[in-house]
């Protein structure tokens, strides 16, 4: 740095300058006038301007000195305040880099006294990461002789590290060029470093949320007229730079134009100073084309006067979630199958009808005949395929007000706009369909003939609710399928009063469960051979508080669609056992009864062990308990029902094959049948003295029945002709209201007593 002379020092030499040249005037005008031959005036004068010379240039030497004092004392503060900086140190080193002598910013930055410094290899106090690649760059420079930059770690005194700048630079000889030492200086970052890294991260987190949250940003300076666009908008809008000139103009040309008068008025209300109260949605085409859904919340850019010199808007793409929520919506509202509506959205297509004032609409609902066994023939793919076929023809019927939808399995609906025509509208369509129903549905290289039943009720004649309508629809349906199929049937009142009855019917069945309302009646069944009553079979009975008597015929089916059917038969066995009990104690200790089941008591898994526990809680062999299947019921399997028949008999139950001939098994079918008895249906033997053919199948039936060892009852026998007719033909017993009509337990028993009693008087 120089050597600074002290204040005093200055003064001394000015002094000393002035004394010495003061003095040397003096004495050389003495020399000189001595010599000379000047005036002494003139040497006076002479002296005078020299003294004065000197104290002038005595005056300027001092004026110097202390501004060279004042320069060099600034210096010296400065490199004090360098060297002292609490951001950064200094050192110097040899020639080779060696022998490093550091400033006191060392211990401020690190912590670390120079003398723990200078007693450890200085390289120690690199952090490892940095070390080699640190050492090896100060190498480089030294043997290049070239300064260096770099950052790396430094060792603080509480075990963490520092981060610095480092700058080293060589220190070369004025004349000879050579290196003399090195001097470096190091700059304490850690605070930049830190800032940086914050900023690298929240950049790297807005660039993440731009990624994954689709976040964007622009702003408008309405200075410059400029808008600046986030790295992520530039790219999705194809522009090279983030700063768009010209203002919102070319901004907007990506906006689509339904929604570009809204973000002008929106921008128009920031502007002028107001605050948006929520986000706005618009769609936004991008460069590659794709249309996009933005979120945008704009705010204003002011001043510190609180004036508005800009906007700024942040976006957020929501595309993804429309897109899965336009999806949803569609699932929500449509036919995973065919594609049509689903039930859903019918059922909001028509009370959306009802709700705008329609003066009239009708609703039609149609069912494929006999689906279920194409689906299981075929299997579900190809019913599928079917379903999606017959969708495509169905809307080929329909108008462009028209609106066709499937709802269940095979159950479809459609919407129909009426015109003054009313139901002749509704014919009109049910034409059309026929008519695409014609040509075979070509599916999977098979082709297949469908039909169709339908109904329909028309608004508002038939019904002013959704539900009415449906259910009227539906009811209608229900009527055109038990015509047979394939045909349409409109909503009348006929129908309504039917399915007014058959409501009242289903309610009157539930209440006469609730209230046991129901019982047995026994009919009688005569042995030819030993001509006495030896078995009866039991017939449930139904006397309705409200229908008064109901015949089997009509409640069975009923009860069994219901699930009623289980409830019914318990009331007839246990009534029925009950009194078989009572007679075998009392008056016939062998006699039997015959109980009907019925199909779904068939093929129940649990319903012998339930049989099991009645007889227990009657004490009744089940030798005596005959089990009498109709040949329809065991038809809808065969090989089920032989399996089913083969089971109860092996569990020691006779069985009885019920109305045999009037179903649609062979002959042959009797062979595979492990039964007991056989039960000519009642049509065969009124037949059998008037219709040849009748006579013919009756015989052969016997005669078969008494090969396979069957004993054979002939039902319905009804006078003295019908009972020498079936006795020739070699039955085994007989029942009907030639013998007896169904009559209660109290009369059976009295039957059956009158039977001993006459019994009695014949062997006297």
């Amino acid at each position: 740095m120089g050597v600074v002379p002290p204040k005093n020092t200055v003064k001394k030499i000015v002094v000393l300058y002035a004394s010495w040249s003061i003095l040397w005037i003096l004495l050389s005008d003495i020399i000189v006038a001595s010599s000379a031959d000047a005036t002494p005036s003139d040497h006076t004068i002479q002296s005078i301007k020299g003294v004065i010379f000197v104290l002038v240039t005595s005056a300027i030497l001092y004026g110097l000195l202390r501004w060279l004092y004042r320069r060099e004392d600034t210096i010296h503060e400065s490199y004090k305040k360098i060297l002292h900086d609490p951001r950064q140190f200094f050192w110097l080193s040899d020639k080779n880099g060696d022998d490093l002598h550091l400033s006191p910013g060392f211990e401020v930055i690190t912590g670390v006294s120079l003398d723990v410094f200078s007693r450890r290899p200085w390289p120690q106090f690199i952090h490892p990461a940095d070390r080699e690649n640190f050492l090896k760059e100060r190498e480089r420079a030294v043997k290049s002789g070239v300064g260096y930059e770099t950052t790396l770690r430094l060792k603080s005194r509480d075990g963490g590290y520092v981060q610095i700048q480092v700058r080293e630079v060589p220190v070369r000889n004025p004349q000879t060029g050579s290196i003399e030492s090195w001097v470096g200086n190091a700059t304490d970052i850690s605070d930049i470093h830190h800032t940086r890294r914050e900023l690298e991260q929240k950049n790297a987190h807005f660039r993440l949320a731009e990624r994954i949250g689709g976040i964007s940003l622009w702003s408008w300076d309405f200075s410059s007229n400029e808008v600046n666009l986030s790295e992520s908008l530039a790219k999705q809008l194809g522009f090279n730079s983030p700063v768009v000139s010209g203002g919102l103009g070319k901004f907007l040309k990506y906006i689509h134009r339904d929604n570009r008068p809204k973000l002008v008025s929106q921008v128009r209300f920031v502007a002028e100073g107001g605050e948006p109260t929520s986000e706005d949605l618009y769609r936004v085409r991008y460069a590659d084309g794709s249309l996009h859904w933005l979120i945008t919340r704009l705010s204003a850019i002011k001043d510190d006067d609180d004036r508005v010199i800009g906007i700024t808007g942040v976006n957020i793409d929501i595309t993804k979630q429309k897109e899965q929520q336009n999806r949803l919506n569609y699932i929500a509202n449509h036919d995973e199958v065919t594609g049509l509506y689903n039930r859903n959205h019918m059922l909001n297509v028509i009370q959306g009808a009802i709700d705008s004032g329609a003066d009239q609409f009708a609703v039609m609902v149609l069912d494929i005949d006999r689906f279920g066994s194409i689906n299981s023939f075929f299997g579900l793919d190809f019913g599928n395929a079917l379903l999606k076929e017959l969708g495509s023809r169905l809307q080929s019927c329909l108008r462009s007000d028209d609106v066709v939808g499937r709802i269940a399995s095979d159950d479809f609906v459609i919407f129909l706009r009426l015109q003054t025509s009313g139901r002749q509208d509704i014919d009109n369509v049910a034409s059309r369909i026929s008519e695409v129903l014609r040509p075979p549905f070509n599916i999977f290289d098979k082709s297949i003939y469908l039909t169709l039943s339908s109904g329909s009720a028309m608004y508002p004649v038939d019904g002013g609710a959704v539900e009415t309508l449906f259910r009227n629809a539906e009811s209608a349906l229900k009527h055109a399928r038990e015509t047979g199929g394939n045909s349409y049937i409109p909503y009348s009142e006929d129908i309504a009063r039917k399915e007014e009855e058959s409501a009242n019917f289903i309610s009157a069945i539930k209440y006469g469960v609730e209230h046991k309302e129901f019982y047995i009646e026994l009919q009688p069944q005569y042995d030819i051979n030993q001509q006495k009553y030896v078995a009866a079979e039991v017939l449930a009975r139904w006397k309705s508080a409200t229908l008064g008597p109901v015949s089997p015929v009509e409640f069975i089916p009923v009860a069994e669609k219901l699930g009623f059917i289980k409830q019914i038969s318990e009331i007839v066995f246990r009534d029925a056992l009950k009194l078989l009990s009572h007679l075998q104690s009392t008056v016939c200790p062998d006699f039997r009864f015959s109980l009907n089941l019925e199909t779904s008591q068939l093929y129940e898994s649990g319903f012998v062990s339930w049989l099991y526990d009645m007889l227990r809680d009657y004490g009744v062999d089940n030798r005596f308990v005959e089990l009498e299947v109709t040949e329809s019921v065991l038809m809808k399997d065969a090989e089920q029902g032989a399996t089913v028949v083969k089971y109860l008999k092996d569990d020691g139950f006779r069985v009885a094959i019920d109305d045999f001939g009037t179903g649609h098994s062979s002959l042959g079918y009797l062979g595979i049948l492990h039964a007991n008895a056989l039960k000519i249906d009642r049509s065969f033997v009124q037949g059998l003295i008037h219709n040849e053919n009748h006579a013919i199948v009756t015989e052969t039936i016997v005669m078969l029945a008494r090969n396979l060892s069957l004993e054979v009852v002939a039902e319905g026998v009804e006078n003295r002709e019908q009972f020498d007719a079936v006795s020739r033909l070699g039955c085994d017993l007989v029942q009907g209201y030639y013998f007896s009509k169904p009559i209660s337990g109290d009369q059976l028993k009295a039957l059956l007593q009158d039977q001993i009693a006459l019994s009695s008087e014949t062997s006297v």
